[in-house]
């Protein structure tokens, strides 16, 4: 099953880079790679990425995974519903509950098994195609009711001006009660 998702994987190793582009490209519709970490918010402005993988640890001798929750925390400052999923090769338990608990979606520890990889990949990806679906049908609800809103005080202030300020005409001419009418006007600040 292949996904039309594009996802970016951050790497130092060159090598887990490329054996991660030659896996993923056969599921995904676009792979992007980096070694460099900084390059993730030009990308960002560039591409829409619906997939972040990104390596826990950068500088030689580092084990703690500070790092790519860094940059983690960077991503979500620039998305706030980005999918990261962090990977290591010094993963405990205590890194992965860390990960997550900071928002990462998920936690794969390198060496990977390929088929967990494109699981867990695609499993993100459809949590990111599902936000995205989310908040867009919420915009145009809130569209709607904007509008909805818009045309409602549009009627009443129309009924009252026809009705000279008489409540009890306006409230017939809404076919809504003078209480109704009244919560309005307040609402509406008319």
């Amino acid at each position: 099953m292949e996904s039309r998702a594009t996802i970016l994987v951050v790497d130092d190793d060159a090598d887990v880079l490329t054996a991660a582009r030659l896996l993923l490209r056969q599921f995904f519709g676009a792979v992007l790679t980096t070694t460099d970490p900084g390059d993730i918010p030009g990308l960002m402005t560039e591409q829409s990425i619906d997939v972040f993988l990104i390596d826990m640890n950068f500088a030689i001798g580092q084990h703690s995974g500070i790092e790519g929750l860094n940059y983690m925390q960077q991503i979500k400052s620039l998305d706030p519903d980005a999918v990261v999923v962090l990977m290591t090769a010094f993963g405990a338990l205590n890194t992965a509950v860390q990960a997550m608990r900071e928002g990462a979606t998920d936690f794969v520890l390198k060496p990977w098994q390929n088929e967990k990889l494109v699981a867990t990949l695609s499993v993100a990806a459809e949590l990111r195609r599902t936000r995205t679906v989310v908040i867009q049908e919420s915009d145009a609800a809130k569209a709607v009711s904007l509008n909805l809103e818009a045309n409602e005080r549009k009627m009443i202030s129309m009924a009252l001006e026809q009705s000279h300020g008489n409540i009890s005409h306006a409230a017939k001419a809404l076919g809504i009660t003078r209480a109704a009418l009244y919560r309005r006007i307040e609402k509406y600040e008319l």
